[in-house]
Formats: C-alpha cells, structure tokens, sequence
C-alpha cells in the first residue's frame, strides 16, 4: 500500500492513498464466496452456483459493498503509519469512484490535526475568590417569594385593581376581521392584574372591571410576537368578567412553614438560609472558575483545528436556536442581529475548544483520570439530586454509552480542581446582591 501525507496547512493535512489490486481482489473474493454458499439460481442446486456465474451476476453489487471496508481497513493502517491523530472525522476527497477489479485503487482525504503544545505554567497562578453569606433581608425576600407562589385569592365585590385576579371568558380578534384567530378562545381564564404576563395593554384595561362586565380589550401584539399571523397586528378581545378576586395576606406562621416541609417558621428560616448559602457558595466557585479559564485561555495561545471550532460552533448554536423555538422567540430577543450573535457564539466555541485542549493536555501530562469509582460516585449524586428517581436514574446509566456522559464533565473537574490547588486564592468579601447577579437574581 502506497501512503504520503501534506502539509495544506498549520493544522491541515491531505492523506493519499493506493491500495494493491490484489489486496482489492482478495476481498473481492472472499464476498462472492459468502454470497456463492447462499445464493439461489434456476438451474443451480444451493451453494453450487459456479463461481464465474456469481460473480458475473453479482461483481458490480460487491465491488460497492466492499469500498466502505476497503477505505476503512486502509485509512486505519495508513494514519497508524503516518502517526497522525485527526481532529474530528476526515472528508473524503472526490473523484476516487468505486474499486475495480485487477486495478489499484487510489483516493484521498482531508482532515485537521490537533495542535501540539505544550501548555502553560498553571502552578501559582494567582486567583481572587469573591464570597459572601445570606442576609436577614435576603432570607425574607425569599420567604416573600414562597408567599407569591402560594398565594391565595377570596372573592371580592368592587372593581380590580393590581394585584387582584380577574377570571374572564373571551375572545380575540384581528381588528376588521370576523373570525376569531387560533389560540384566542379564552375560558376560565385567570389573569393577575400587574403581573405583565400578557401582551402590552391587555391587563391595563381590565383594571376597575367587576364582576359581570363586558368589556372589549383593545390591544396590539408586538412585532416580535412568536406568531407571524399576529406579529405587529392590533386585535380586539371581546371579554366576559366572571369574578374578581383579591389575595389574601400571607400569614407567617408555623402552618405556612409546613407548606415547606418544615415544622416552624425557625425551621424554615434556617432551611432557606443554608440553601442561599449553598447558591453563594455555588456562585462563588463558578466566578473562581470563569477567572481561573479567562487566565488558562489568555495563557494558551495557539492555531485550533478549524473543523473541531466549527462543529462546536454548530452544537452551541443550534443549542440557542432550539431553546428560543422552544420558548415561541427568534433571534431577535438575543438583543442583536443574527450575524452578531453568530460571532459571540464562534468566539465561545473558540474558548470551549481551547479550553478543551489545554486541558486534556494537563490531565495526559500529570495522570489525571476519571476511574470507576468516580463514576458510580456521581451517579449516586444524580440520583440524590432526583428524589423518588433514584432507580431510574441507576437505570439509565447502567449503560456503559450514557456513562460517557457524564464522563467528560467529571474530567474537567478533577483537572480544575487540580489546578486550583496548585494555585494561589485569596478571599474577597463582597457584597451579597452582587454576588448573586451570577445568577441572574
């Protein structure tokens, strides 16, 4: 077999290959001898067919079936020879046609090569862990916030006001048309006044409306809306006002704590107070870490094989698109055009892959592995985190493929973690809102 390789780039390479017409025909060969021991003909006994007629019923059928072996067999012994490893799979190039018989069979393929480097110092990097601890006032916050989950509502005889509920039949329509549009029939339907749930305007007009009313509800859907039949179009709600009702004031008592799981409001209280400890915490650490990987990527500065970037830039995007589909919303509430947003998203494929790399490197260099136990330790603490799943969870990952999922993970951990210990942190206490902006609250 005939092997060379091309440099087409830093990270671009070019595999040509001939394989000998005999090692062709060799597996030529041993398939028409498979199919020869089953085939049927008219005039022939089974397996007895001559082997000239099977091949000439058959040849072209198996010099197809055969390429797929062919390219695979030789690929793998070509890349052993070449020593190169390729970063993602490699493209065949055109042209190459199907082997023939008595004739050597030559094609080619591109791929990308990881990079070699060596990566950088990470012994006594410097880092600045910011933390915090829960406040009364944020402990009371949140117990405001279980009180709005659980509100209750009792009957109320004047007209809503915000924060009232008001229970309405009804029925949309695009304004000049006569039928009403899909999705507009509304019974039995509660609306928060002041909640902002609705489109704008909708629950403005239905303030000092009583029980009984008939009231059309003028308003314009965005131009956003995520239905394009709507999208920017004024519309008219003809509404029927069941009842109106008013929340009742939350009383913060032992029985409210037991809505909780919890047997007093003491018991409540400390109950929130570790779990804010915990998201602190959690915040904390995701700080150190996002400080600890802007440093690892600033550091490590080298070519990355473009076609591992591109598939990574495709998994996180097409991740973005299926999360707005799912929410009804387009690219639009990104906040910025489609072509902006697409190179925030390479930039962040670019980091993921870098990051990657680096380390996967440190993890080679310095023999740090993810073992058995720490797989079945994390999937006890899967199972932990889904109460009354637990079996179900144990199921799923009894299978070795969905282990790998959890694998990746686990490894950028053990090397994180790693890192951070050979790294220097200093505490800094900062101010606990601020800290918890990490998470969007």
């Amino acid at each position: 077999m005939q092997v060379s390789l091309e440099n087409t780039g830093e990270l671009s390479r070019k595999l040509s290959i001939t394989v000998p017409a005999a090692d062709i025909d060799a597996m030529a060969a041993e398939r028409l001898e498979q199919i020869a021991k089953t085939v049927k003909m008219p005039g022939f006994r089974p397996g007895k067919v001559p082997m000239d007629v099977v091949k000439r019923q058959h040849g072209d059928r198996v010099m197809g079936e055969i390429t797929e072996r062919v390219i695979s067999e030789s690929l793998a012994k070509a890349m052993k020879e070449k020593d190169v490893r390729p970063a993602g799979q490699p493209m065949m190039d055109a042209g190459a046609g199907l082997p023939e018989e008595g004739k050597d069979y030559s094609y080619s393929v591109s791929f990308d090569v990881y990079p070699e480097f060596k990566p950088a110092k990470v012994a006594g990097i410097k880092l600045t862990k910011e933390v915090a601890e829960p406040t009364d006032e944020m402990v009371e916050d949140l117990l405001g916030r279980l009180a709005e989950s659980r509100k209750s509502y009792k009957k109320k005889d004047g007209a809503a006001v915000k924060g009232d509920k008001v229970i309405i039949n009804g029925e949309g329509f695009v304004k000049g048309e006569k039928e009403g549009f899909e999705g507009g029939n509304l019974k039995d339907f509660p609306i928060i006044l002041g909640s902002g749930s609705l489109i704008p305007g909708f629950e403005e007009n239905l303030e000092g409306v009583k029980a009984g009313d008939k009231k059309d509800v003028e308003v314009d859907f965005p131009k956003d809306y995520h239905s394009k039949d709507l999208a920017g179009k004024p519309a008219i709600f003809k509404c029927e006002v069941l009842r109106v009702e008013e929340a009742e004031e939350a009383k913060f008592d032992d029985k409210f704590a037991t809505m909780f799981g919890e047997k007093t409001m003491d018991d409540l209280r400390t109950k929130i107070s570790e779990q804010l400890t915990t998201d602190l915490n959690n915040a904390s650490e995701q700080r150190l870490k996002r400080e600890l990987f802007d440093k690892i990527e600033k550091d490590n500065q080298f070519e990355l094989p473009a076609s591992v970037v591109e598939a990574e830039f495709n998994a996180v995007w097409n991740a973005q698109l299926n999360d707005l589909k799912q929410r009804g919303m387009g690219i639009e509430a990104l906040g910025k055009s489609e072509d902006e947003a697409k190179v925030e998203f390479r930039a962040l494929a670019e980091r993921r892959v870098r990051l990657g790399l680096v380390l996967a490197e440190l993890g080679k260099e310095h023999k740090i592995e993810v073992g058995k136990a720490d797989i079945e330790a994390e999937i006890e603490a899967v199972a932990a985190r889904n109460p009354g799943m637990e079996d179900q969870v144990k199921q799923y990952y009894a299978d070795p493929q969905r282990q790998n999922e959890i694998v990746g993970p686990l490894f950028e951990k053990k090397v994180t973690d790693w890192i951070l210990e050979q790294s220097t942190v200093t505490e800094k206490k900062v101010d606990t809102k601020e800290l918890m902006q990490e998470f969007g609250q």
